[in-house]
């Protein structure tokens, strides 16, 4: 997380022993209350924990409350399954419009997921 938080050089395969991509939800909560916005964060975590985590899909590994958005870093194995259960869990607990899966990966840093269809392009 250190590296891909100074926008130094990231590869998934550097610091993953079971073939997992490192991806974040990035959520828009801006006018949420703090309190608010880390009921919701937490709530969830513990929903994509248990989705990912039933299925050997990825798992929760960290998560943060900036002054606009609230995040949730996931170690997604199985690429395709999971980023599919991802955005079916985020759809569940009602993420906002403006929430999307992104990667930390530099080659994947311009890649991105929305929640919904009508999802706006993320600033990257």
């Amino acid at each position: 997380l250190k590296c891909f938080l100074r926008g130094q050089p990231f590869s998934s395969v550097r610091f993953s022993r079971h073939g997992e991509t490192f991806a974040y939800l990035k959520l828009d909560a801006d006018g949420i209350d703090s309190e608010t916005r880390l009921r919701n964060r937490r709530a969830l975590e513990d929903a994509l924990g248990a989705a990912l985590g039933d299925d050997a899909l990825g798992a929760v590994v960290g998560s943060g409350l900036g002054v606009r958005y609230a995040y949730v870093n996931l170690a997604l194995a199985n690429f395709g399954a999971a980023v599919h259960r991802v955005i079916e869990v985020a759809r569940g607990q009602r993420a906002p419009n403006r929430a999307w899966l992104l990667f930390m990966d530099g080659e994947l840093r311009q890649e991105w997921v929305g929640v919904w269809d009508d999802t706006p392009e993320p600033t990257l």
